[in-house]
């Protein structure tokens, strides 16, 4: 790369420039390197289709394994964990510590809670970041609370990184702990994390169901950096509150601004105002949980949680239990004392059940459609409580790339 442009590159790598980089591209088509920053930024800024046909482009490159972490973060993202295994164990199998962390998070996404911890503590010499932010998730998903605290104290005291403190604010909003959650909050506004903390507040107001003043937040975000994710915030938020209108509207400026909104929001208010937004429908996902949203049938979903949770091998529910019953009796116990308080697009559950799993869990998750009680799946847990959610996961990859 002579020296002009590669002194452009580096500006524009620095300023985070996706007009500058997609001239330096348009101009140099076939560098890898540009190629591959390019379809960062590109990622970074909402535009995923685009930075994914990008990202396979460069797959005979010698950026070959970045590319494939990416698309494995991108498959992830987009809840397809096999095939974002298949991309982590190609460049896994060269002894990659960053392809190695990302299939740890993956065991514990899929609650392999003891296979992921001895993964995550074997990276611990590595000092690479995100070990013990997903360490510590994963003993609050596994119900071992002091645990969890134990490590982000650790983070913050021990390492100086404010991810410690953000971690503890969203282990107290896990908890309903929300104003030891804000007053966290609060005190990383003026830090690195600041739009992360102003996020984060705006999602405490989410929780609590005070939903005008989460939408303060959110609006006060959309000409930031996070914009992408703002739009999805705010679009998730008028659906919550049933707010079709408002949410047709946000959901036609992000995508005039080529900026990807939720799938599920999308086709939800297509459905309430029966109206068609400017795309290609034919690009949407068409699985099991969106048939669901469309045209929801009891029946599948009796079927769908036998598969993934009642039956051998799959089975997680205590032997002596009779899964179709309680399939049907739980929704008696759908009722707000059991609800969580969260942000995610289905509404979710948490029953006690004592014995309820072959590992002793205490408690069933049940996730519905949103204000219904139309059971989507239902599976045991350990805990009551729910530390992450869907927006927030996004939210922890892009304060990565911010």
């Amino acid at each position: 790369m002579e020296k002009l442009i590669h002194r452009l590159f580096i500006d524009a790598k620095r300023n985070k420039d996706l007009k500058a980089m997609k001239s330096l591209h348009n101009g140099y088509p076939n560098d890898s390197t540009i190629k591959f920053e390019y379809a960062f930024l590109l990622k970074m800024y909402g535009y995923y289709d685009e930075a994914k046909q990008l990202f396979i482009e460069l797959l005979d490159t010698r950026n070959a394994d970045y590319a494939m972490i990416e698309l494995g973060i991108m498959a992830e993202n987009e809840n397809d964990l096999p095939k974002a295994r298949e991309y982590f164990e190609k460049v896994a199998r060269y002894g990659d510590n960053y392809a190695l962390f990302h299939l740890a998070r993956l065991d514990r996404l899929e609650k392999k809670y003891n296979k992921a911890r001895k993964e995550l503590q074997a990276l611990l010499s590595t000092k690479m970041e995100g070990v013990k932010t997903e360490l510590g998730r994963l003993e609050a998903e596994a119900g071992n609370i002091s645990e969890a605290r134990r490590i982000f104290e650790n983070m913050k005291e021990k390492d100086n990184d404010p991810h410690g403190d953000l971690e503890l604010g969203k282990l107290e909003k896990g908890l309903g702990n929300y104003e030891e959650a804000k007053r966290i909050f609060r005190e990383l506004v003026d830090s690195p994390l600041h739009y992360s903390a102003l996020i984060e507040l705006g999602l405490c107001e989410a929780h609590s169901n005070n939903y005008d003043e989460a939408e303060k937040y959110f609006l006060d975000l959309v000409d930031t950096p996070v914009k992408s994710i703002t739009y999805r915030l705010l679009a998730l938020l008028y659906v919550k509150k049933q707010e079709y209108l408002k949410a047709y509207k946000v959901i036609k400026e992000a995508m005039d601004n080529g900026i990807d909104i939720n799938p599920y929001v999308i086709m939800d208010v297509t459905k309430n105002l029966n109206v068609l937004f400017n795309m290609d429908y034919e690009k949407i996902k068409y699985n099991y949980s969106m048939d669901q949203l469309i045209n929801y049938d009891s029946y599948l979903g009796l079927d769908h949680v036998m598969y993934r949770h009642g039956e051998e091998p799959n089975r997680d529910f205590r032997d002596d239990i009779d899964v179709p019953l309680l399939f049907n009796t739980i929704k008696e116990q759908l009722v707000p004392e059991n609800k969580v308080k969260g942000f995610n697009y289905n509404d979710i559950y948490v029953v006690p059940y004592n014995n309820a799993g072959k590992h002793n869990e205490n408690y069933i998750r049940v996730i519905t459609l949103p204000n219904t009680k139309d059971i989507i799946t239902m599976y045991p847990v350990p805990s009551k409580y729910d530390f992450v959610d869907d927006i927030e996961e996004e939210l922890t990859n892009k304060e990565k790339m911010l």
